[in-house]
């Protein structure tokens, strides 16, 4: 279950960087294009670097979840004796 948590906050992450890449390209071209003063041109790299650092850990994330949920770590809680003694527990309550 946790590596399933693990695997949405890290998608959700890498979306967030990805939305974020997308508006500071937006605000490279327009930078570019002259449609917008060069002070607010600066925001382009700002995001970049934001975006960089959401992607990291997303990807992390990601990475981390994708192990948990590996067939070797999704072993059983509980051992096939245990589930006999509930069985013959259950069976001596019905009794």
């Amino acid at each position: 279950q946790a590596g399933v948590g693990k695997i949405a906050a890290g998608g959700i992450l890498l979306l967030v960087a990805l939305l974020v890449v997308a508006n500071a390209l937006v605000d490279a071209l327009a930078g570019l294009l002259g449609t917008v003063d060069p002070s607010h041109g600066k925001t382009g790299w700002a995001a970049v670097i934001v975006s960089g650092v959401f992607g990291a850990i997303g990807a992390l994330l990601v990475r981390s979840g994708t192990a948990d949920l590996a067939p070797g770590n999704l072993k059983p809680d509980r051992t096939a004796l245990q589930m006999r003694r509930d069985k013959r527990l259950a069976e001596d309550q019905v009794r």
